[in-house]
């Protein structure tokens, strides 16, 4: 159950990751504009955050 229990967070971060992973690389493509992988890393440590703010509060109800 503990398991389980904290790789909710986990799966949501990792599909934010990937939607916006593949949003950054498919604008990069089609218009060459390098501006999205700004965009990138602050969806990336966001979801990092969210992941230790998550783990934390989810520690402290255990």
């Amino acid at each position: 159950m503990l398991v389980s229990f904290l790789s909710y967070p986990l799966i949501g971060q990792a599909g934010n990751v990937a939607l916006s992973s593949a949003n950054a690389i498919v604008y990069h493509i089609f218009t060459g504009d390098g501006s999205s992988t700004g965009h990138l890393y602050l969806h990336f440590s966001a979801s990092l955050v969210a992941i230790v703010l998550s783990s934390f509060i989810m520690w402290s109800v255990i």
